[in-house]
């Protein structure tokens, strides 16, 4: 009796190890098909990347185009306590990521955001639900468009440039078809065919670490949002371009704005936008608008073959040596320029002083040589006729350049003296001094052409006084508040050193790996105003850990 029971233990935990290990495609039983997109690795049954798969590298199987591929079963791996991941067996000892797949069986495959449950046509509740982790197919139809109506609260991209938009028919205004009389939530998709799900909003969001907000012109503010805090946004703007490229978010009803992060936003996967950034957890994001600091606007060339655009000064005239790589700049004014030798009125676009860009640019080069300095751009300009149509603020208008060369007035003069006086009195407040270097850059610059500007003509007037006012909206120095000066908070820490590194000249603030500081830092408020002050440290001491020096730094000096 005991010997038939072993044998019956011993065929039992057979069965077991051949639940366990799949079998190879040759004998496993075929479950359908599914589409993976272009870049996928094939994995082992942890989720780890193969080096190898069937002989060829595992990350070229999928490597340029999606592939439809047939599949043997769907195993689960639990990577943390919280997180598991589903992973589609397709033979031979590989695996991909179900949130790879952009077909299930030819129909589009649905990614969720959240656990949901099932419901049926008349809204109940049918006692089925879904893990966040478990891939679904969205059975209901599709709508493709150009452009998004008023009452399409979410869509996805289609693949079409003409009719980009792939707008889900919606029931009972909240639910998506996922087969016959079964339907979810559709807040609970993060996306479908792999397209992120955008939604019209406003959305939720759950602030994931304590941070400070920004303004409208993106500058940061001194109020904080706690982490685990509820926030209802919308509005989303990008600011930036390609990898570099940072998304923030409105709080609801204010001016104020929350960073998302860098090109998570256009993670492809729930997983990665989860789990690869620390500000923001959104189940569905918004479309984003483009952000432009300042009075700013694109100025696109009308000629795409054009490699380089010339620069012109104050009278018009071409500005030697000096042209434009990017046929997509930022001007941030135009005014009409008479040429004193032909008597030719003609329209430019003002060139936005490059470190200005920078500062959400700054991969762009504006400029074709390093001796294009920014002074260059200050009074660079470009010719309007060469460019597509701008809506800028005026600088100097046709009717006023026709007597741009005469001597000014009085009026005038003294209109320029009251600006030269108010920017001399700003720059002893903390507004200038705890500014970028390069925004302290600019005003210095518009306060010495202004003073120059004195004694030039009618243009040369009207054009010093607006780049001097100009200049003083691009200051965003402000005090860094701290509960306790000798315990910063992370948040509070973070904070400080984000001033150090703006207000900081290049070249004073060095960066290896980690920032080159005094073994003690120390911050103190001097008749109320947040001063800066960078100690380098010797070379000796460049192998500080940073968790060590956090522990260790009680205080922190600061200066510009």
């Amino acid at each position: 009796m005991k010997k038939k029971a072993m044998v019956i233990a011993s065929a039992f935990l057979g069965l077991l190890t051949l639940a366990a290990f799949p079998q190879p495609a040759s004998a496993a039983k075929k479950k359908g098909t599914i589409k993976v997109a272009s870049r996928t690795t094939v994995r082992d049954k942890k989720g780890n990347s193969l080096e190898k798969y069937r002989g060829k590298s595992a990350d070229q199987l999928f490597d340029e185009k999606a592939k439809t591929v047939n599949y043997y079963g769907i195993h689960y791996v639990k990577e943390t306590r919280k997180r598991i991941r589903a992973y589609y067996y397709i033979g031979h000892g590989g695996y991909v990521p179900a949130d790879s797949v952009i077909l299930i069986n030819g129909k589009p495959a649905i990614a969720l955001n959240s656990n949901s449950y099932v419901y049926n046509s008349k809204l109940k509740r049918t006692g089925k639900k879904y893990k966040v982790y478990q891939p679904l197919i969205y059975a209901g139809k599709v709508k493709y468009s150009s452009k998004k109506g008023k009452k399409d609260k979410w869509s996805y991209y289609s693949g079409n440039t003409k009719k980009p938009y792939a707008i889900p028919k919606v029931y009972k205004k909240k639910y998506l078809k996922i087969g016959k009389n079964r339907y979810i939530k559709a807040v609970n998709v993060f996306s479908i065919r792999r397209e992120k799900l955008h939604v019209k909003g406003p959305i939720t969001a759950t602030v994931k670490k304590n941070m400070y907000s920004f303004d409208s012109r993106l500058y940061e503010t001194n109020h904080l949002y706690k982490k685990g805090q509820k926030v209802k946004l919308d509005k989303c703007i990008s600011a930036g371009n390609g990898d570099n490229i940072l998304f923030y978010y409105r709080v609801a009803k204010t001016h104020e704005y929350l960073l998302y992060g860098d090109t998570d936003y256009w993670a492809e996967t729930y997983y990665e936008s989860t789990y690869s950034h620390d500000n923001l957890k959104i189940k569905q994001h918004m479309d984003a608008g483009d952000f432009l600091p300042g009075k700013t606007e694109y100025a696109v060339a009308k000629d795409r073959k054009a490699k380089k655009l010339q620069t012109y000064d104050m009278t018009g005239t071409a500005i030697k040596g000096k042209k434009i790589l990017n046929l997509f700049v930022h001007v941030d004014g135009q005014a009409y320029l008479l040429n004193p030798q032909t008597k030719k009125i003609e329209l430019f676009y003002h060139l936005q002083d490059q470190h200005l860009i920078d500062e959400f640019f700054w991969f762009e080069t504006q400029a074709d040589d390093e001796d294009f300095k920014a002074t260059d751009q200050y009074n660079g300009f470009l010719k309007a006729s060469e460019f597509k149509k701008a809506k800028l603020p005026t600088i100097i208008s046709k009717k006023a350049a026709k007597t741009s060369d005469q001597p000014a007035s009085a009026s005038q003069l003294a209109a320029l003296k009251k600006e030269i006086a108010k920017a001399e009195a700003v720059q002893k407040k903390t507004i200038y001094k705890l500014s970028s270097s390069y925004r302290r850059d600019y005003l210095d610059y518009a306060l010495s052409n202004a003073q120059k500007a004195l004694s030039g003509n009618k243009g040369e007037i009207t054009f010093a006084k607006w780049l001097l006012t100009n200049s003083e909206t691009y200051l965003n120095g402000k005090k860094a508040p701290v509960t306790n000066i000798n315990k910063l908070s992370k948040a509070e820490y973070e904070r400080v050193w984000r001033i150090v590194s703006d207000a900081t000249p290049p070249g004073r603030l060095l960066q290896a790996g980690r920032w080159h500081l005094a073994q003690k830092i120390q911050l103190h408020l001097e008749q109320q105003n947040l001063q800066i002050r960078l100690c380098q440290q010797d070379d000796q001491r460049e192998e500080i850990l940073e968790d060590q020096r956090l522990r260790e730094e009680q205080q922190v000096i600061v200066y510009r």
